[in-house]
């Protein structure tokens, strides 16, 4: 059944399940649909369409390959990367590519592609067409600057190209009325932008370099090229722009820590005081026959045990996939407090019990077996 109730969550706390940001409150979705660049759109058109990104946000999240430390990151950050989506109103759709989700330490960061920010220049309606290419040690190039600009590069195709091998990045701007536009950087250039991120060895340039590497020139040709003056395309390119320039800014990193500190410091808080208090009295549970008490087991023993039960069921998920089916739906149905991790013992006590005693999910895609059957 799906469940439609308004949400309301911490700052500092992790998301765990993204299909609530499908079901925030009318003032949040205002506040983040204040954003959008278009100042012509009333109050309950910011609203709908802010439930239309955030509809969009929270599939990019459940189809993700790293769903699990997606819904780790804390609910702030997904509530300012929304804003900055909405901001520069650019769609959260994979297959564009026109924006990125980055998980960081708990933190979820916006990564606007190159591909974005050149959507965003061509919505200015002053150039025809944006290119940005890579370039290789052994390819030939030549950037020729002046009144008459143009770039011969020809790939060495003989060879396969790595990242180590870079030796320049390029974007070219085809204006609708004057020359091209050419803006080059060579690796050391492009390392000194590296560096100066906020996240210089984060996920965004360990997983994705050669997008950081097209989009570095692209970012410095869109301060550059002709503009048109105002406008809701100049505002969502100034904004962008803005975006890119935040990547560059600490303070905000710092902030999120503080919550994350504070977080973890009052869980830890609340663990002291439980072992403090004494129960008053304990329960005798009769268990059924072949009934593994959880309390002597650990996670290793249960992705163990979990590898055992799955290994004739002929499925083509994974144990991980299978893991992360599973724990998704025990969130979901409130069984378990979170799906990324079963770090709480209650979680972990729950899981085993519901998967290795009551074998409550079939083995081979992870549904939940109905009680009655």
């Amino acid at each position: 059944m799906l469940n439609t109730s308004i949400v309301k969550y911490e700052p500092s706390q992790p998301l765990t399940d993204p299909t609530v940001l499908t079901r925030l409150s009318p003032e949040v979705y205002y506040q983040i649909g204040c954003a959008f660049p278009d100042p012509a759109l009333n109050e309950e058109q910011r609203v709908t369409r802010a439930m239309g990104r955030c509809g969009e946000t929270a599939s990019y999240a459940m189809t993700a390959k790293n769903r699990a430390d997606l819904i780790r990151c804390c609910y702030e950050s997904w509530v300012d990367v929304i804003t900055g989506i909405v901001s520069v109103d650019l769609p959260v759709v994979r297959s564009l590519g026109y924006v990125a989700l980055i998980p960081y330490s708990g933190i979820l960061t916006l990564m606007l592609q190159y591909q974005g920010l050149g959507e965003l220049i061509l919505r200015g309606n002053t150039v025809s067409s944006l290119q940005s290419y890579l370039v290789y040690r052994g390819d030939e190039f030549t950037p020729i600057y002046g009144s008459n600009p143009k770039v011969i590069h020809i790939p060495d195709t003989t060879s396969k190209h790595h990242i180590e091998d870079l030796t320049h990045a390029y974007t070219i701007a085809h204006h609708l009325h004057g020359p091209i536009q050419i803006e080059t950087m060579n690796r050391d250039e492009l390392e000194t932008a590296r560096k100066a991120s906020k996240t210089p060895n984060g996920p965004a340039w360990k997983y994705y370099p050669s997008e950081m590497y097209r989009k570095a020139p692209t970012r410095r040709i869109a301060k550059r090229i002709k503009k048109q003056v105002g406008g809701v395309a100049q505002i969502a390119l100034a904004r962008g722009l803005t975006l890119e320039d935040s990547q560059f800014d600490h303070s905000r990193l710092d902030r999120y820590k503080e919550l994350i500190d504070k977080r973890t410091e009052d869980e830890t808080t609340d663990a002291r005081e439980a072992t403090r208090r004494r129960p008053e009295a304990i329960e005798t549970v009769q268990r059924p026959d072949g009934w593994v008490e959880a309390s002597t087991q650990t996670v290793k023993t249960l992705w163990a045990e979990i590898k055992k039960l799955r290994k004739d069921c002929g499925s083509s998920l994974t144990d991980t996939e299978w893991s992360e089916q599973v724990l998704y739906s025990m969130n979901s149905t409130g069984e378990i407090t979170t799906s990324a991790n079963l770090n709480a013992r209650a979680d972990f006590i729950r899981a085993w019990d519901m998967i290795v005693n009551e074998k409550r999910f079939t083995w081979d895609t992870g549904e939940l077996i109905p009680d009655d059957i």
